[in-house]
């Protein structure tokens, strides 16, 4: 009812204060179809030229519609969808020149600003610092529709989104990284099975077909696009290069410091370090056999078939 009413009549609706709140709160409602209500309600809104003659009547509306909007995003794996993720982006990118432009909408009251800390102080910052830790969660229906995120926000406001480049680029990276990974983790696998008797390696093909194929490439495949977007979108080569070289050396840094510490810790007390590497292990192999029954969903094998047992 009310998404109707407001295509007929938003400008009378746009008064009511209280309603656009909870159609606000309703964008974090565990039930999908009000979170795609609001959502659509939400972005009919700021498309409209009634978006910045309301947020100022309401101090910090704004950014509660965004964090919101982040909340969608962020959901579990299991609970992603294309089309209120597709909704939350376009929303995120109508709303970032808001966010740029007036500053003030993201204000609680006068001189309280999102965030406690120091750096919240700019709005834009703060969402794009919140989508960067959304994509360090592992989940490629989520990490797709953050890089998705960036691609609008590069195609659309890029002078925008500009100072904070580095953000984007560690989330892209990551996922680049990650993928090539498991690339090399195959390409050993597949050279090590290659020297198994054949009937083991025949027993092993007709239990886990769809184990030795690479893994899934789309999240790599958005991520290397992006990437290639927000250098095109920068003003020189160098200005991209500098940013993806602080990427990568802070991505090294990160990486020599857990060595150290895991060094370390197998020093101090191997227990905990056997035990590490054993949950590690066990990560793995889920991951490999979650992988493995996706691959065999997408190409239409449906679910694996147990071997009756001989008697």
């Amino acid at each position: 009812g009310i998404e109707k009413l407001s295509v007929e009549f938003g400008s009378a609706l746009s008064q009511k204060l209280d309603l656009w709140s909870s159609i606000t709160e309703c964008l974090a409602h565990p039930h999908p179809w009000v979170k795609l209500s609001s959502s659509r309600i939400l972005n009919a809104f700021f498309a409209s030229n009634l978006a910045t003659t309301f947020l100022a009547k309401k101090d910090g509306l704004l950014f509660d519609i965004i964090r919101n909007f982040c909340f969608q995003l962020n959901v579990a794996e299991d609970q992603q969808s294309e089309e209120l993720s597709n909704l939350a982006i376009k929303g995120l990118t109508l709303a970032l020149p808001l966010m740029n432009e007036h500053v003030q909408f993201c204000y609680k009251e006068e001189g309280e600003k999102i965030g406690a800390e120091t750096e919240a102080k700019d709005p834009v910052f703060w969402l794009m610092r919140r989508l960067s830790q959304i994509s360090k969660n592992k989940g490629s229906t989520r990490r797709l529709a953050v890089f998705k995120c960036y691609a609008a926000f590069a195609s659309s406001n890029f002078p925008i989104v500009a100072p904070h480049l580095e953000l984007m680029l560690e989330g892209l990276h990551r996922s680049i990284i990650e993928a090539q990974n498991e690339l090399e983790n195959h390409a050993v696998s597949q050279k090590r099975s290659s020297t198994s008797v054949a009937v083991i390696e025949q027993q092993r093909q007709d239990d886990q077909t769809t184990d030795s194929s690479p893994p899934t490439t789309s999240e790599y495949s958005m991520a290397q696009e992006v990437m290639r977007l927000l250098e095109e979108s920068c003003t020189s080569p160098e200005e991209f290069l500098n940013a993806y070289a602080g990427v990568k050396r802070r991505a090294r840094e990160k990486k020599e410091h857990r060595k150290l510490i895991e060094k370390t810790e197998a020093v101090q007390d191997p227990q905990a370090a056997a035990e590490r590497r054993m949950k590690k292990q066990e990560r793995n192999k889920q991951r490999r056999k979650r992988r493995a029954e996706e691959q065999r969903v997408e190409r239409g094998g449906g679910e694996k078939k147990k071997r009756p047992r001989e008697t």
